[in-house]
């Protein structure tokens, strides 16, 4: 006979054995039992619930180490972690010592490239309102931007009109008949270099 009828989690097996055993002892004579046929099956039992409950208290006792591991690993990180912030910033330690003490060493901050006064700027007329701009990014390296600025009429403050990297642009809203002075500067990290030299459209 087949014992695929058997629960196979210990606990449904448990109950099962536990009504098994009593109603058999209650009716040895109808189902043709001894006591002696009886007892190797309730030994065995209550070795199985014994078993099952030392493996749940073993589980209960893992699952409570695995939390006071968790937690103990936390506070050794952060303690850990702060102290290493410190060393990493203490003037007297040496880059050696932290590569040592197993602390990052920050790499060395760049120096954002320098920039110099864009040359030889030159204006001509496109068309009706339209100046075209070109100029020589002197000795900017790739990636300057190029601020240019207008100033209109008897305006007496610069205005930007567009910032860029290429060296030439179109202002479309150059006024026939009015003065415009053009001035280009170089961009780069915050910082900003001289104005190039004048252009100007219709001037005197």
């Amino acid at each position: 006979m087949p014992n695929t009828f058997l629960p196979t989690d210990d606990f449904s097996l448990l109950t099962w054995l536990q009504q098994f055993t009593t109603l058999a002892q209650e009716h040895l004579g109808e189902i043709g039992l001894t006591e002696a046929d009886l007892a190797p099956c309730i030994a065995q039992m209550q070795t199985l619930q014994g078993s099952v409950q030392d493996a749940v208290a073993a589980q209960n006792q893992a699952r409570a180490a695995f939390t006071a591991k968790r937690g103990a690993r936390a506070a050794a990180v952060a303690t850990t972690a702060h102290l290493a912030k410190r060393v990493q910033l203490a003037p007297g330690a040496t880059d050696v010592l932290k590569e040592l003490m197993g602390v990052p060493v920050p790499a060395p901050r760049r120096r954002a490239a320098p920039v110099f006064a864009p040359e030889d700027l030159r204006v001509t007329l496109e068309g009706v309102g339209r100046a075209r701009l070109v100029w020589n990014r002197g000795a900017n390296t790739a990636g300057a931007l190029f601020q240019v600025d207008a100033l209109r009429g008897n305006a007496t403050d610069w205005q930007p009109i567009c910032t860029l990297t290429a060296t030439r642009v179109t202002d479309a809203n150059a006024v026939p008949g009015e003065t415009v002075y053009y001035r280009v500067r170089a961009l780069r990290g915050g910082r900003i270099s001289a104005a190039s030299n004048c252009a100007v459209l219709y001037g005197p």
